[in-house]
């Protein structure tokens, strides 16, 4: 798995100051096939993907990958 890391940078402009934000999140980007085993060889059961944060169900041209599972 190749890691991808996401610089971001917030500015916020208020009235006559101006505050910056900065940050850098690291990921792994994983297929749905890929998430679902890295999950089950962890010992996670009942495992379901979807789409986005509504529940619709994933497919390529999903806008999110989801998962929601229990061990």
């Amino acid at each position: 798995m190749q890691l991808m890391i996401f610089h971001n940078e917030l500015i916020v402009d208020r009235n006559e100051t101006r505050e910056v934000y900065k940050n850098s999140v690291e990921l792994y980007p994983l297929t749905s096939n890929q998430l679902n085993k890295v999950l089950s060889e962890s010992g996670f059961k009942k495992i379901e993907l979807f789409g986005d944060f509504k529940g619709a169900p994933f497919n390529i041209t999903s806008p999110a990958l989801i998962a929601v599972a229990q061990k």
